[in-house]
């Protein structure tokens, strides 16, 4: 009977497809990199462009987009807002009259920014000021997130760090909220946030025009001498990310 030996792979031969194997999983992890700082990059050109829409809107029609008192007389399909100079977001109530819906329902109406919005919550359950993509909000690059603009008083950017007042309008940039008219959700890692403000910013997750972070998000943390940065070695989604539009 004839034997056949089985030929076995040389060292050389196991090394070269060893280097094969790295350079394609180098390949593909900087594949991944530039898709991730392409989302990054394009979530801060529609930033711009919203808080360009927002200043647009002002000039235009001398009202706040969501706050306008006489904005069906501009679109009959619309409500108006109260006209108090400030876009209020709502954790009850709804879904009529929401007015960080109705902002973007009014930018786009305006032609300022792209997509159709309905401007009112979504009922799920007892809730009524549901956040839902494509349906009240607009996505953002980023994966899950989308944006809302509305009136904040005060932020606290980590558990125990001080209370922040900020009295302006904000372009939040995060989670859609199940059970509020909001976007401040947890959905984007701190590498990214960081990376957005400073493009934009400073930053520090605290102070500038580019703030993130919530005292139940692992976002920010304390710098060790009275200020905050950025949690970058948590890899996990614990940001949103806002924008002072004032």
């Amino acid at each position: 009977m004839k034997l056949h030996r089985i030929r076995a792979f040389t060292l050389v031969e196991m090394s070269i497809v060893l280097s094969i194997i790295a350079l394609l999983i180098a390949v593909v992890t900087n594949a991944n990199q530039m898709i991730k700082q392409s989302k990054v990059q394009s979530t801060i050109v529609k930033m711009k462009k919203y808080a360009e829409a927002y200043h647009s809107f002002k000039l235009q029609y001398d009202a706040y987009p969501g706050d306008m008192s006489n904005a069906s007389t501009y679109w009959s399909a619309t409500q108006n807002g109260d006209g108090d100079k400030k876009i209020e977001k709502v954790c009850s109530g709804g879904p009529n009259n929401i007015e960080s819906f109705l902002g973007l329902k009014h930018l786009s109406l305006a032609k300022l920014i792209k997509g159709s919005f309905t401007g009112l919550g979504v009922t799920s359950g007892s809730e009524n000021e549901k956040t839902v993509i494509g349906t009240n909000v607009d996505a953002f690059p980023l994966d899950g997130t989308a944006a809302t603009i509305y009136f904040i008083e005060d932020f606290t950017h980590y558990s125990g760090a001080s209370t922040v007042n900020i009295n302006k309008h904000i372009l939040m940039v995060g989670g859609p909220h199940s059970q509020c008219s909001t976007t401040d959700t947890k959905k984007i890692i701190p590498e990214d946030a960081y990376a957005i403000d400073k493009k934009l910013d400073d930053t520090v997750p605290s102070t500038g025009i580019i703030m993130a972070g919530a005292t139940a998000h692992d976002c920010a943390e304390s710098n060790g001498s009275g200020g905050s940065r950025y949690n970058l070695d948590n890899i996990g989604q614990e940001c949103a990310v806002f924008y002072h539009l004032d």
